[in-house]
């Protein structure tokens, strides 16, 4: 819809982030490969997926940036952290 309008993106801010948490928070030694790599897709790569399907849509200058988080204690996000 975006495209629709003829729009332009001076920047793109990703927010997105996702660990599958089902069977609660466990020490990251115990992290099953599926729920990592899940994790890695939605959290990491959704960024360079975004910014390709966005590609067309930026100014020369325009700007991507991701927001990351902050924590002294990891164990507080599980592996995610």
């Amino acid at each position: 819809f975006i495209q629709d309008k003829n729009l332009k993106l001076d920047g793109f801010v990703h927010s997105i982030a996702f660990a599958n948490f089902q069977d609660g928070i466990k020490p990251f030694h115990e992290t099953k490969w599926n729920d990592f790599q899940s994790a890695a897709q939605i959290s990491c790569f959704s960024l360079t997926q975004m910014s390709q399907a966005l590609k067309d849509l930026f100014t020369p200058s325009a700007s991507v940036v991701t927001i990351s988080i902050s924590n002294t204690k990891a164990t507080a996000y599980g592996y995610l952290g």
